[in-house]
């Protein structure tokens, strides 16, 4: 009689352990609509990726920034070289909203835009340049 009560309660247990794993399709899934498609094996639609942003250069030569105006993207990164014989800086113009450090020959500067601006060389405020965003 033992080993009846054994063996029944034995299968009582593996049935519920069985039917835990199976689910119940009435109950509410923690799995999202695009996770369950891709474990049915649908693909999503793809999703355009956002356009990378990418890195203008405007080389400060000749007492003038080349190009003088540059449009480019909005999140884009400008490049100033100064390969100039003399120092120069850049500055947002009018208000100075950003600022290079002084730039010998041979260094640079990095700026990301997200808005048109015009600039300027505080040393040499005849240098001016302009950033305008498509």
């Amino acid at each position: 009689m033992k080993t009846i009560f054994s063996s029944a309660f034995s299968m009582v247990i593996l049935a519920l352990a069985l039917s835990a794993c199976s689910g119940d399709a009435n109950q509410p899934s923690n799995t999202t609509e695009a996770e369950s498609a891709a474990a049915n094996g649908f693909t999503p639609a793809a999703t355009v990726p956002a356009k990378p942003h990418k890195t203008d250069t405007v080389i400060i030569k000749a007492m003038a920034f080349s190009p003088a105006t540059i449009t480019v993207q909005k999140g884009d990164t400008i490049y100033w070289i100064n390969q100039d014989m003399v120092a120069h800086d850049i500055s947002q113009y009018p208000d100075r909203k950003w600022h290079s450090a002084l730039l010998q020959p041979g260094d640079h500067y990095v700026q990301t835009f997200d808005d048109s601006s015009s600039y300027f060389c505080s040393i040499h405020p005849t240098m001016l340049g302009k950033v305008l965003l498509q």
